[in-house]
């Protein structure tokens, strides 16, 4: 099991935003207090800065270019209801991805 590793938690929301800006071409503030309370919430439940980059990634590819890509945002992939179940989203369809691609080199 990998270690986690203690960060800030406004250095975890600045690097979680500056992340969710280069991924999706946002202009989302880390200075805003609900990104703040989004962030803090996540990873007081547990989760790492790295899981939330994933669900951050794979909800955007997801969605990019649907009738959903208005939903990527910090409002709708960090809300408490949702977020494990896009982090299970992610990894499942990365996983389902892999094994394609090891069916196609049969």
């Amino acid at each position: 099991m990998a270690e986690k590793t203690t960060i800030s938690p406004g250095d975890a929301t600045r690097e979680l935003v500056s992340h969710f800006n280069e991924v999706t071409g946002g202009n989302a503030k880390p200075g805003a207090q609900y990104i703040k309370t989004l962030v803090n919430a996540r990873l007081a439940e547990g989760y790492t800065v790295g899981e939330l980059k994933e669900i951050i990634t794979g909800m955007h590819k997801k969605w990019h270019g649907t009738k959903w890509q208005d939903y990527v945002r910090f409002r709708t992939l960090l809300c408490q209801s949702k977020c494990d179940g896009y982090l299970t989203t992610v990894r499942r369809e990365r996983e389902e991805k892999k094994l394609r691609s090891v069916d196609d080199l049969d």
